[in-house]
């Protein structure tokens, strides 16, 4: 993997991204992602992660689309990885670290609890921890329904249908929680929405190199 070309397209996707407003990282930042797509490459051989394969794929699929999720971080509130405190974001479903892993590198100040029931896949997001030198985030190997964690801010990706995400995310929730779905070209939020939850905003977002446009929803437990 040319290190130095693939550095160069992610600062060109992250450009092309300005309308999300998506921030820049830094270039230490950068190296930490570029490490994670060689983490991803390398497990990806023994462990079958992700069905995505080349680097350049990944620097899309994993690394641009998760990073669109960074500028609704901005205003989350300062949590604690204290049992009795809430953490400022948990990714429900997280299974090779996306989008927890990228956003803990561009959003060092947040608390991450990434959740994930298979073992395989929060072995690699423990190594990863360790080689990206990432204090940010703790990994929870259990399935949603036995969690009883609180955040202010609540992502996921692949996790399942929407509606049935906001159902087994209910108690995570305190009020005004916001909820980001990161919604499948073919995927469609239910309506209306269930209660106790509002839809805030339908983004559309248009990734480099990917093949469609693809929707994140902001929603908000009320």
């Amino acid at each position: 993997m040319n290190h130095a070309s693939l550095k160069r397209r992610l600062f060109a996707g992250i450009e092309q991204l300005a309308g999300c407003q998506v921030p820049t990282p830094s270039d230490a930042e950068a190296d930490r992602l570029l490490a994670l797509i060689d983490l991803l490459v390398k497990w990806n051989s023994v462990y079958n992660l992700t069905a995505v394969r080349e680097p350049e794929q990944m620097l899309a699929r994993h690394i641009l689309d998760s990073l669109v999720l960074s500028h609704w971080l901005h205003d989350v509130g300062t949590g604690s990885a204290d049992s009795d405190a809430r953490f400022d974001v948990i990714d429900v479903g997280s299974g090779a670290g996306i989008p927890v892993l990228p956003l803990a590198i561009v959003r060092p100040q947040l608390q991450f609890a990434s959740v994930e029931p298979n073992g395989k896949k929060t072995r690699f997001q423990q190594q990863a921890i360790i080689e990206l030198a990432l204090t940010n985030v703790t990994i929870v190997q259990k399935r949603i329904e036995d969690v009883a964690l609180r955040a202010f801010c609540i992502t996921s990706r692949a996790f399942a249908a929407p509606a049935d995400f906001l159902s087994a995310i209910q108690t995570l929730c305190d009020k005004d929680t916001r909820v980001m779905v990161m919604l499948g070209q073919a995927q469609r939020l239910p309506d209306p929405m269930p209660a106790p939850f509002v839809l805030e905003e339908l983004v559309p977002i248009d990734i480099p190199d990917m093949q469609s446009v693809r929707h994140i929803a902001l929603c908000r437990r009320s």
